[in-house]
């Protein structure tokens, strides 16, 4: 029989399931031993007003709101194991299942939304490994090095500037895959901010260089009287 939670085959007599150990059949895995290391906590999680537990897509665990993976399985959030890739352990959006689980891929390292694909992220471009810190993103501390390096090396400073235009295209992809937000709208409010954030930095610089300038100015004028 096929798993109703990631779609592998299994035998008919199958208590769990063999590719995610998902119970086949509720009334007979009450019966069976549980897997090893596969034992539901006897508290139950109780959430805070407002907020939800989440189920896990493959074992069935009621993951608590603060959990980005399965404490049971080890499933990310919002996902399920995905019989169909060419490679094992593969996860995809936990979506089709009748609305019992959360479809929020972000912090899995997964799927991008499509409204999300593409576009400037002004976080990652201006703030480089800052916003990158922030957003679980290490690859952006490249900039750091390349900054440093290139005080020494004038190539590679101006690589830097190649590695903050690369940033800022992909800055929300790498964001949404490695940080967890709790919507799309959240997402977009964290990326506003930092980009508000780059505003400020450039008037603040705009402002400071016209100080200078007007400084440099008067001291040349009164020179010359």
């Amino acid at each position: 029989m096929n798993c109703p939670a990631c779609g592998g085959l299994n035998p008919v007599d199958a208590v769990y399931c063999g590719f995610c150990a998902a119970a086949l059949h509720p009334d007979a895995a009450e019966q069976a031993p549980p897997l090893p290391g596969r034992v539901q906590p006897p508290t139950p999680f109780t959430p805070a007003a407002g907020l939800e537990t989440v189920q896990c897509a493959v074992c069935g665990y009621m993951m608590a709101v603060a959990d980005t993976a399965c404490p049971r399985c080890g499933t990310p959030r919002g996902m399920r194991l995905d019989p169909a890739a060419p490679l094992p352990g593969t996860y995809a959006p936990a979506a089709g299942y009748g609305g019992r689980y959360d479809t929020n891929t972000s912090g899995a390292r997964g799927a991008v939304p499509e409204e999300l694909k593409g576009g400037w992220n002004w976080g990652a471009f201006w703030y480089s490994w800052i916003w990158g810190l922030n957003h679980k993103t290490p690859i952006t501390l490249f900039a750091l090095v390349f900054g440093l390096v290139g005080r020494l090396v004038p190539f590679l400073g101006l690589a830097n500037l190649g590695l903050a235009v690369w940033f800022g295209v992909r800055g929300n992809e790498w964001a949404w895959q490695n940080r967890r937000f709790e919507s799309v709208e959240h997402f977009r409010a964290v990326q506003r901010a930092w980009a508000m954030w780059v505003l400020g930095s450039f008037i603040l610089v705009m402002v400071l260089f016209a100080i200078g300038l007007a400084i440099g100015l008067a001291g040349a004028l009164e020179s010359l009287k």
